[in-house]
Order: structure tokens, then C-alpha cells, then sequence
């Protein structure tokens, strides 16, 4: 007897609800998982493509030259402020294209590079800016140790190569890593440049002195 037979019904008259199949619960149902489509081809090439950084333009390019050139011009300090930017700019760019960041630092230094090689004036003229724009403040603050003043030449010269070979075995010992006989190269190179820098800048201004009188005299 189904559980609807307990709802009176006149005599004679039919069961509405024996119409009805008994109901004997739920059927088991199963659910299978979709796998998520993987994306078009041309959608994921289009994704990445955002995520690379875009090509820079020569303009840019020759930017980077004059300003790596400039930055690594510096005695001492260039190197380490040149390898800084380019760690930076490597972290920068991995953050952007999801590539390792000893990878992006290896693309960062060979596009630095190649563009120095592409740029070679620009390369000298701002590699010798820097130098002076880095050596000029050391000559400001102490004028007697770098020979540019004193009483006799051979005073300043001497002066001058000290400092000269001081300045350049540091900065030889920074760029080759700590190299013993690179350093003591850059410090003999420096010396000998610096002791004759005081009299080849007498030399200098006197030749520079005549020319302008001569002209002056036209």
C-alpha cells in the first residue's frame, strides 16, 4: 500500500495518485569532471607577446651606450654602479617576462654590449666624460695630492704619481675582480700616466697659450 492511501477517498471512485509510479528515492547520480580546454594557440601567443618587453628603438639604444660608457668611465666606484644597474634592470625585466633572472642579466649585459660596439665614439667620448666627471672632485678636494699644485715640478709630479698609481690599482683591482697582477698593472700605468700629467699639462697650456696669442695678434 502506498503511503498516499491514507488520504480517504470516496467510494467508488479512483485513487488519483495510483496514476503515479511508487517512489522509491533518488537514482544514483554520477558526475564526471570536465577538463578545462587548454587555450587556442593564438590566444597564448598573443599572452606572451605582452609579457615581453618591448624592442627598443636605436635612439635608446645609443643611450644605453653613452650612459654605460659614462657610468663605467668612473674610476673605482663605475664598476659597482654599472653592475648594480644592470642587476636592477635584470630583476625588472624577469618580473615582466617570467624568465630567470640569471638569464635576463646575461641578456641585459650582452645588449649593453653590443651596443658599445655599435657606438664606438660614443662609447669613447662618454667612457672619458665619466673618467674626468669621476676624477674631478677627488682633483677639487685635494689639488696638492694629484700634483696640481706645489711648488716645483718634481714635487707635483711626484705627488702625482703616487696618487695616480693609488687610484689606478684600485680601480684595476675592482674591474678584474680583485686580480693581484691586474691591480699591480693598473697601479704602474696610473703612477706613470700621473707623474707626467702635471708637466704634459704645462706643455699643454702653453701651446694653447700660443695659439691664442698668435691668432690674437692677426
Amino acid at each position: 500500500m502506498s503511503e498516499w492511501d491514507q488520504f480517504p477517498v470516496a467510494d467508488g471512485e479512483a485513487n488519483p495518485w495510483d496514476q503515479f509510479p511508487e517512489f522509491t528515492g533518488f537514482p544514483e547520480m554520477r558526475f564526471t569532471a570536465v577538463e578545462k580546454a587548454p587555450p587556442a594557440p593564438e590566444a597564448l601567443t598573443a599572452a606572451l607577446e605582452l609579457r615581453k618587453p618591448p624592442e627598443p628603438s636605436q635612439a635608446l639604444r645609443t643611450a644605453n651606450a653613452a650612459s654605460g660608457a659614462f657610468v663605467d668611465g668612473i674610476p673605482v666606484a663605475g664598476p659597482l654602479l654599472k653592475a648594480g644597474a644592470e642587476k636592477a634592470a635584470a630583476g625588472i625585466r624577469s618580473l615582466m617576462s617570467g624568465n630567470s633572472f640569471d638569464d635576463e642579466l646575461q641578456a641585459v649585459q650582452q645588449f649593453a654590449q653590443q651596443n658599445r660596439k655599435e657606438n664606438p665614439v660614443t662609447d669613447t667620448v662618454a667612457g672619458v666624460a665619466g673618467s674626468v666627471a669621476g676624477t674631478a672632485p677627488m682633483l677639487m678636494a685635494a689639488p696638492a695630492a694629484f700634483g696640481v699644485q706645489g711648488a716645483t715640478m718634481l714635487g707635483r709630479s711626484a705627488a702625482a704619481a703616487l696618487s695616480g698609481a693609488a687610484l689606478g690599482g684600485s680601480d684595476a683591482a675592482v674591474r678584474s675582480g680583485g686580480d693581484v697582477n691586474e691591480a699591480v698593472s693598473g697601479a704602474v700605468v696610473g703612477g706613470m700616466l700621473g707623474g707626467a700629467a702635471p708637466k704634459a699639462g704645462e706643455l699643454l697650456g702653453r701651446g694653447a697659450s700660443n695659439v691664442t696669442q698668435w691668432f690674437l695678434a692677426r
